[in-house]
């Protein structure tokens, strides 16, 4: 019976598996490549900025094309003679630095833990902190950069209830440099989240939202305690306060962080920016 059959007709029977085979085979090939796995490094005294530095170059050293692999350092400031709040700042910011400077583009994260969990407020205040039951800060957040790391910790650190984070949305920034190289609002938002995810106890409630007005909503918004700018936006905030006292509310303590210092890697200006990675993004792709 079967050598009656037509040539074809033969293999009816295993048209619907081979069609599946074929489409699986092509979700395979075109699908994303899985996120390389992550370098992770415990810290438990201060001074390591030259450590960290090692261990971004053999991270950042990959074939063209390969992803880098992220690294996470944890700061135990448990065990580490850290001190004080101020210089568990300054360790942070001296690890940003450092990895900055060996390579802007592996990305890098520094969470301060206690035994291995994220501070609570208690641990915060414990290291002298001036917690505030509900933080806020604001931004472009674009390629989530060690400039960015550094305004989200200082915010984190500082927060006992609630942290605010307005992200501008993509029509507040047309007039950017590249901006058309910009990640879209929500992949810039799941980024922040992906990184505070790392820093906060459960215990903190977390608003990631996008913005359409530069000031967020936050002259208007009672029961906030205080506001988390760079020196760049220091102005604002103290605009944001004037607005607020014209509305009836309170003024918000002003926490003003350091910059972090660019890399070579990215040209002569002082500070490091999402608008230079972007200008690095767009000569690979000319």
């Amino acid at each position: 019976f079967f050598s009656c059959m037509s040539p074809a007709s033969r293999f009816a029977p295993w048209g619907v598996p081979l069609a599946v085979a074929a489409a699986v085979a092509v979700w395979w090939l075109r699908r994303p490549a899985p996120p390389p796995p992550t370098t992770r490094l415990r810290c438990f005294d201060p001074g390591n900025a030259n450590a960290i530095a090692a261990a971004v170059r053999v991270v950042g050293h990959v074939k063209p094309g390969q992803r880098m692999q992220p690294l996470v350092v944890e700061l135990e400031c448990v065990h580490a003679d850290i001190g004080t709040g101020a210089q568990l700042k300054k360790e942070i910011g001296e690890l940003y630095d450092a990895a900055t400077q060996a390579n802007p583009l592996v990305p890098v994260d520094v969470v301060p833990v206690c035994n291995g969990a994220p501070l609570t407020p208690r641990d915060k205040e414990h290291l002298g902190f001036d917690v505030y039951p509900h933080v806020a800060l604001g931004g472009t957040f674009d390629r989530i950069h060690s400039g960015h790391r550094v305004l989200l910790t200082t915010a984190v650190l500082h927060c006992g209830e609630r942290l605010r984070v307005g992200i501008a949305c993509d029509a507040l920034l047309a007039k950017k440099s590249y901006a058309d190289l910009i990640e879209p609002v929500e992949r810039r938002c799941a980024a922040v989240k992906a990184f505070l995810g790392k820093l906060c106890p459960s215990s903190i409630a977390l608003d990631v939202i996008s913005i359409d007005e530069f000031t967020g909503g936050v002259t208007t918004l009672d029961g906030l305690h205080a506001l988390v700018v760079s020196p760049e936006t220091e102005a604002a905030g103290h605009k944001i306060n004037d607005q607020r006292k014209d509305n009836g509310l309170p003024p918000l303590k002003i926490l003003v962080i350091e910059y972090v210092g660019n890399s070579s890697q990215l040209g002569a200006d002082s500070k490091l920016s999402s608008s230079q990675l972007r200008a690095v993004e767009a000569g690979r792709n000319n």
